[in-house]
């Protein structure tokens, strides 16, 4: 699922059949140094639902806080996409999201009517702020390739992977792209502050092209207990910050039909990426919407277009039949910075087959 960033912005076996029905279960995000045999090919569908009431903001160790006036982010991603093998140590994979992401929070009036005003009610009904967002639509089209380079016991591949934005809205700061600074916000607080403005970080995803080299390496051991890593740099255009990512899994066999496992995923910032707008902050978030009094629970941040996370997950793979694979998880950001604290459960189907 994707990550968002600020407070009101918003608003991620036997050895051979242990390995391979991992992979298979996984997609683009589970990619497995064992690759498919030539002419063989899987198809997966998933869905992802996840859901958070609170996020990571200046600094990774201040905590989660919640989100203000109440929010809740949800998102819903429903994933279609297909392996095949091409020739004896490459393969090639396509991933297609299609996301729905909501944010939902109570409205607020940040700038009361000034002393002697005669609109009453007519001014508050114009300025209320809605935070609430929701978008729909095709996510970030993943597309990869993956090369092997060892197939003994410790088995390893080199993938390289391409992410495309597909023209949806990136990110922003609350009131927009503009303004950049904290300063000429406060300078003009009334010619930003509107309903109107509201440009929320609801969005399917960063907006940037990203091209990710990665070193996979796997192996399994005797008992039926499997181990698995990669490492890789994501390199992301438009001014966000590259990335180095580090994964890693160990599971083990329950039975013929059953497999489960656990590991987590590490995403952090090497080099900083561009501010994307002015964002508030509520110095008490859990202060609701009739007491804001107007700007003084408000702090100024300019957000970048950058985030790091620590996202520890759980799950368990069920041999529906010799060709498919039921497979379920839940993950959850643990740590970060500018990054929702989201919680993720998936279930998706895979189905081998072969071409020739």
């Amino acid at each position: 699922m994707k990550r968002y960033r600020s407070l009101f912005e918003v608003p991620i076996w036997a050895v051979i059949w242990l390995a391979a029905s991992f992979c298979f279960a996984g997609g683009t995000a589970q990619a497995s140094p064992w690759l498919l045999r030539p002419g063989q090919l899987v198809v997966s569908t998933s869905y992802d639902q996840g859901y958070a009431r609170g996020e990571f903001l200046d600094g990774a160790d201040n905590g989660e806080i919640p989100f203000s006036l109440q929010g809740l982010l949800t998102s819903s991603t429903l994933g279609i996409g297909g392996r095949l093998g091409i020739v004896e140590g490459f393969e090639m994979e396509l991933r297609v999201p299609l996301k729905l992401v909501n944010y939902a929070a109570d409205s607020v009036i940040l700038i009361p009517e000034p002393e002697g005003g005669t609109e009453g009610i007519d001014y508050y009904q114009r300025n209320v702020i809605d935070l609430g967002r929701s978008v729909a639509g095709v996510g970030d089209i993943e597309l990869a390739a993956r090369f092997a380079i060892s197939k003994r016991r410790l088995v390893s591949a080199l993938e390289l992977s391409l992410s495309m934005p597909t023209g949806y809205d990136g990110p922003s700061g609350t009131f927009g792209n503009r303004p950049t600074s904290t300063e000429q916000f406060v300078n003009n607080v009334g010619q930003y502050v509107k309903p109107q403005n509201i440009e929320d970080d609801v969005t399917l995803g960063d907006g940037v092209l990203v091209f990710t080299p990665r070193f996979l390496v796997g192996m399994g051991l005797k008992g039926g207990t499997f181990i698995r890593a990669a490492t890789g740099l994501a390199l992301r255009t438009n001014g966000a910050s590259h990335q180095f990512k580090l994964s890693g899994k160990i599971g083990q066999r329950l039975a013929k039909w059953l497999i489960v496992w656990a590991g987590g995923d590490l995403d952090v910032n090497v080099t900083t990426g561009r501010v994307i707008g002015v964002s508030v902050a509520a110095e008490d978030p859990d202060l609701p919407a009739a007491e804001y009094g107007g700007l003084t629970n408000l702090k100024l941040r300019t957000p970048r277009l950058e985030y790091k996370q620590f996202m520890p997950g759980v799950g368990a793979i069920l041999r529906v039949s010799k060709a498919s694979e039921l497979y379920v998880s839940y993950g959850q950001v643990v740590w970060g910075d500018s990054v929702a604290a989201t919680r993720t459960v998936s279930v998706g189907l895979a189905v081998r087959g072969s071409v020739l």
